[in-house]
């Protein structure tokens, strides 16, 4: 007798498995601001967007795909920062003094 195959309610954790957080940058073309520096950038959803993004079951798929483009680049501001900005292991105000 084989078993049956696994289902997706028998893949979930169990209670005392530890919880692992984790999250993704979903990254799209720059818009021209950021691709004078880079070749892609974050998508950046608007206020506007938030519950659009979060009770994702409300829409179609293709729908919400429609959100992951370049934020509008006269809604940003830009500024050269210190170099230790691109170090991992700086993680403090001095990364966001003026470089």
């Amino acid at each position: 007798m084989t078993s049956p195959p696994p289902t997706a309610s028998s893949q979930l954790p169990i209670a005392s498995s530890p919880v692992v957080e984790t999250f993704t940058i979903i990254t799209t073309e720059p818009n021209p601001m950021v691709a004078a520096v880079h070749n892609r950038m974050p998508v950046i959803l608007g206020p506007e967007h938030y519950q659009w993004w979060l009770e994702p079951s409300r829409f179609e798929p293709e729908f919400l795909k429609t959100l992951l483009r370049p934020y509008p680049a006269q809604d940003m501001a830009c500024c050269r920062l210190s170099k230790l900005a691109n170090n991992a292991k700086h993680d403090g105000p001095d990364c966001r003094l003026p470089g």
